[in-house]
């Protein structure tokens, strides 16, 4: 009996020191300070254009404003062929321009997104063209590259803006990978 109490009191203790070790090990984890972004634009202007590659590759352009007008042309390898428009609310397009700021793609140069340590063929490119109150950057990105953040930065902003343009109802299908 009293080996049986030995042993629940030492399972206790580890117990209670295995308790103790995780909620005193680490500090918690917080969200960096970042630079206070706008949420109000007088201006933005955004064009997404994916180019074709020797593959299926969707092409098209998509084009947004302020006031939330989308318009979008599709030529290759996408379920909408032509010119078709949409609405989106203004805030989307606040958002867009607001992850526009806070990852610095006003300030990118071409030449950093030119260096490649590793490149694949046959890739599409995309160009991004953003104004935002008077300040514009077009950089032309080739998906080929990779192997520096900037690159997945671009790739994740990219998807962003057609996510959240909803580009999907005209580029995905059953005939998306139709050549039309």
């Amino acid at each position: 009996m009293a080996s049986r109490l030995a042993l629940a009191a030492l399972l206790a203790l580890l117990l209670l020191g295995c308790e103790q070790q995780a909620t005193t090990s680490s500090p918690a984890i917080t969200a960096p300070e970042s630079a206070e972004v706008p949420t109000v634009f007088d201006e933005v202007y955004i064009q997404l254009q994916r180019t074709p590659c020797l593959g299926i590759c969707p092409d098209y352009v998509v084009e947004a404003s302020a006031e939330g007008h989308v318009k979008y042309e599709g030529y290759h390898w996408v379920q909408e062929i032509g010119l078709h428009t949409a609405e989106v609310a203004p805030k989307v397009i606040a958002s867009i321009a607001a992850s526009v700021l806070e990852l610095g793609f006003l300030d990118l140069k071409q030449s950093e997104v030119d260096e490649c340590p590793s490149r694949r063929s046959d890739q599409p490119f995309v160009i991004l063209t953003v104004r935002i109150d008077g300040r514009e950057n077009t950089i032309e990105y080739d998906y080929g590259c990779r192997g520096l953040p900037v690159h997945e930065m671009l790739s994740s902003l990219h998807q962003q803006i057609d996510d959240r343009l909803g580009t999907a109802r005209w580029t995905d299908g059953p005939d998306s990978k139709k050549r039309r």
